[in-house]
């Protein structure tokens, strides 16, 4: 009946890789102490490793649900939101870590990468660069500033032009110029988007349902 024997040695097993003894532990020790954190959110994280992902959600829903001041907590969530594709929740769930715990790094580096699949590049430039600022050789931080940098300057300047003059368009055939110039410049999520406002604008137009497609 010893909880945090229980905890530790699903630690242990965590650590060593060995997800299905380390979730029995977990899963004993919560048993004994259904308040106990520091468990429930290893089991969580045991659930992540396993890609158990709605289960590893719900665990980590039930800690933020007694306490939302855990920033790793709302972090963890946001990063299977990532890997499931699900930008905008990755994006706003890791905003919360880094609002909580703005002094770790690799809250504003996975915040920009949430940022980056969305097209926000501004804003993940100002992202990565908090990144660097806590941490000036990390790698990760460096490159991605850099690429943002670029993404931002290009949305800034040559494509808000042809962005503005086709929107205010809005026609199939406009949008389509517009779905077109964002490939070229490797901005997938807002070439997506715009076939698909293309496509409500009218269904029939074969070009737009080809570049989705694609």
């Amino acid at each position: 009946e010893q909880a945090q024997g229980y905890q530790n040695l699903g630690y242990i097993y965590l650590q060593e890789g060995c997800y299905g003894k380390a979730h029995d532990n977990f899963q004993r020790a919560l048993k004994v102490n259904p308040d106990y954190l520091e468990a429930r959110y290893n089991l969580a994280l045991t659930y992540t490793k396993m890609e158990k992902y709605e289960e590893a959600r719900k665990e980590f829903r039930t800690i933020l649900a007694v306490n939302p001041s855990i920033a790793d907590a709302h972090h963890a969530l946001g990063s299977i939101a990532y890997t499931e594709g699900k930008f905008e929740q990755a994006a706003e769930d890791i905003a919360k870590a880094v609002q909580l715990a703005p002094e770790v790094p690799t809250y504003w580096h996975d915040y920009g990468a949430a940022l980056m699949e969305l097209s926000r590049f501004a804003e993940a430039r100002e992202a990565f660069a908090h990144c660097v600022s806590l941490d000036q050789k990390n790698p990760l931080c460096l490159n991605n500033l850099a690429l943002a940098q670029r993404k931002a300057a290009l949305t800034d300047s040559a494509l808000k032009e042809v962005r503005d003059t086709q929107l205010a368009e809005n026609t199939a055939p406009a949008l389509y110029t517009l779905a077109r110039q964002y490939n070229e410049q490797g901005l997938v999520s807002e070439e997506e988007r715009t076939y698909k406002k293309c496509l409500r604008l009218d269904g029939k137009y074969a070009p737009c349902h080809y570049g989705l497609y694609k």
